[in-house]
């Protein structure tokens, strides 16, 4: 990553999440800059327990045990609701465990427990990595992006795996976000050069990429490529057919145009860290995750309106998957504090309601698709530190589930 905007993301979300999203990449020690840009954001909101949150992580991956437990305390001291995850506190727990387990107790003691998940199935193909999901709206089978694999396979009700796109078929790299075009039959992938992607090439890390294939077929239908720093991320569909798709390492969102390139959807730098995007059910607004809570997007004019939300709402940051549902959006937050599902009320009634943040058989979710009444998600996927010089043998079933969906108020 190069320039301000990197840093920044780099300080902000690259500390909690591994690339695609989804946390689990092997622990590194971030540089100095990562530190200051969180610490800049501190100093503009003293009391971001997201911030709070990614500057203990930030301490325990620097092996600095005092710092990550003095952050935790200032994050006690917040109106923080989404608990702790264990995981992201290695160093704490080898080098401290009696005073993390201190620590994690002040933290959690407003955190939202809902446990609501439940499993639907599990995927034999243990090694795919998969980061998005979608559904095929002709036969009902759910589709899964493989990072590891670079392709996407669908997952039939035993749990086998068949091949929609092949490895690596025309120049995919680590697949990423998946939407169907219902209306065309067209799936669009979102896909970057990745560490934990089989047989690598030539391409450059920071390279991304945006296919779109026949569903049916698998055939390509279109192409295109952004170069480094980028970071496509997820993509979504307007009712023309264009696509819109997040680069999460450019602070940029972008649209599909004309011979084969992407134009920008608003300015680069508008938006920090944006991940999950969804288009509104009229297509005119293109709503966006972004470190910062979820904002909304006119088609029209391209203004950028944080989504409001009543004083005291639980924190919107780090929204991986998100999907618009019964007028209101439905969000999986995963890359601060425990794992969970919200789901955000839109004005007038504006709120957020946690639908799941306590399931055992959650870890490491990353998107879903809602069928049914229900968002049927990605559950538990393994980590990437698995692919990055870990012991394959300990390998988990990939793990779907299901969260119940309320109606609207």
């Amino acid at each position: 990553m190069r320039g301000a905007r990197a840093a920044r993301l780099a300080g902000l979300v690259a500390v909690a999440c591994a690339v695609g999203c989804g946390r689990g990449a092997a622990p590194a020690a971030p540089g100095a800059d990562a530190i200051a840009a969180l610490e800049a954001e501190l100093r503009a909101r003293p009391d971001d327990g997201a911030v709070l949150y990614a500057l203990a992580m930030t301490a325990d991956r620097a092996g600095d045990v005092d710092g990550a437990l003095a952050w935790l305390a200032r994050l006690a001291a917040t109106p923080w609701d989404a608990g702790l995850d264990p995981a992201d506190f290695a160093q704490l727990q080898a080098r401290a465990a009696p005073r993390f387990a201190a620590a994690r107790a002040a933290v959690e003691r407003r955190w939202i427990q809902v446990d609501a998940a439940r499993e639907v199935l599990r995927v034999g193909e243990r090694d795919l990595l998969p980061e998005g999901m979608e559904v095929d709206p002709a036969t009902g089978e759910l589709l899964l992006s493989s990072g590891r694999k670079r392709k996407v396979v669908r997952v039939a009700a035993d749990g086998t795996t068949r091949d929609v796109v092949a490895p690596g078929q025309d120049g995919l790299l680590a697949t990423l976000g998946l939407r169907v075009d219902r209306a065309r039959g067209v799936l669009w992938v979102a896909n970057a050069a990745a560490p934990f992607m089989e047989h690598a090439d030539d391409t450059p890390a920071g390279v991304s990429r945006l296919h779109a294939f026949a569903l049916a077929t698998g055939a390509l239908v279109a192409r295109f490529e952004l170069p480094a720093p980028s970071l496509l991320n997820d993509v979504a569909v307007l009712p023309d057919g264009r696509a819109v798709v997040t680069d999460s390492a450019g602070d940029a969102v972008w649209i599909t145009g004309a011979a084969g390139r992407l134009a920008p959807f608003v300015a680069a730098g508008a938006v920090v860290g944006p991940n999950g995007v969804a288009v509104a059910a009229d297509g005119a607004t293109v709503y966006v995750a972004t470190w910062h809570g979820i904002v909304a997007i006119d088609v029209a004019t391209r203004r950028i309106t944080p989504v409001p939300l009543p004083a005291g709402a639980p924190n919107l940051a780090g929204i991986d998957g998100l999907y618009v549902h019964d007028g209101g959006l439905i969000g999986i937050q995963n890359a601060v504090g425990r794992p969970r599902v919200v789901r955000v009320w839109l004005a007038p009634a504006a709120g957020v309601e946690i639908l799941e943040s306590a399931s055992p058989i959650v870890d490491n979710p990353t998107t879903g698709v809602i069928v049914d009444g229900g968002l049927v998600f990605m559950a538990r996927r393994n980590r990437e530190r698995v692919f990055l010089g870990g012991d394959p043998a300990t390998l988990e079933d990939i793990v779907i589930a299901r969260v119940p969906l309320p109606t609207a108020r």
